[in-house]
């Protein structure tokens, strides 16, 4: 507007220059038409700034609209086939997660449902100190193992936890995150894929890598330095599910 304004008002200084250089107005005609033209120019002016608030406030409906369509089209899709994955990988991701760090499997509720698992994480992340201590990489993790036969009723087993944390925290949890992507990249939404690859990021850190990853296990000491950065890694896989967990409420 100042632009235009300033544009306005030198060409009007202009034309009424060179109208009295060439027709050699009086002083009383070059006051009457400079008046004139100030008065077009103020008038030109308003009918702008009139036009380009109509045209701002169309502009921002129309921003609104769109905004509005893209929030009703990600719920729709985060409701549909794109949801149930999600909430998939979120349960298996966090049982886990929550099973690997607590040594044992997390004690839910029979209706196992999301918000479980987003209290069993936060309640995880406050203890974290009580949990990962020395000899955290040397304990072994208690969990269920499902028996194709007695589906209903899963196996308690003692596993070693070099063998735990290749095989199921590493491997199951890539594995699972690998089908994710591959399938629903295209439409995954920036948040859902900075904490998605936050996750898989922490599980391939130098911490998690065992003596058995090459072939043969070996003790694993847990030194304070160990212990720092394994503290480190579980909040932000911690962190990122909670994440994915706010995301799924905001489509429910």
């Amino acid at each position: 507007m100042k632009k235009l304004f300033g544009t306005t008002l030198l060409l009007a200084i202009l034309i009424v220059i060179g109208k009295a250089f060439i027709i050699k107005w009086s002083a009383e005609d070059f006051s009457s038409l400079l008046v004139n033209l100030l008065t077009e120019c103020l008038s030109v002016l308003v009918t702008v700034f009139i036009i380009d608030n109509i045209m701002k406030k169309r502009e921002l409906a129309e921003r609104k609209r769109l905004d509005q369509m893209e929030k009703d089209e990600y719920k729709r899709i985060l409701s549909g086939v794109l949801g149930n994955r999600l909430r998939t990988l979120f349960t298996e991701i966090s049982g886990i997660y929550l099973n690997f760090v607590l040594k044992e499997p997390a004690t839910l509720s029979v209706d196992i449902d999301l918000k479980d698992y987003q209290v069993a994480i936060i309640k995880l992340l406050n203890e974290l100190d009580s949990h990962v201590v020395a000899g955290f990489r040397s304990k072994p993790i208690t969990c269920y193992i499902v028996n194709p036969e007695k589906i209903s009723v899963p196996d308690e087993q003692i596993i070693k936890y070099q063998q735990f944390c290749e095989f199921i925290f590493k491997n199951q949890i890539q594995s699972q995150i690998d089908k994710f992507i591959q399938r629903y990249i295209s439409i995954l939404t920036d948040d859902m894929k900075i904490s998605i690859y936050t996750i898989e990021n922490s599980i391939a850190n130098f911490i998690f890598v065992t003596p058995l990853q090459h072939g043969h296990e070996a003790p694993m000491p847990t030194t304070i330095e160990d212990i720092d950065i394994l503290k480190s890694e579980f909040k932000k896989i911690g962190g990122s599910l909670l994440d994915i967990y706010k995301i799924l409420e905001k489509a429910s």
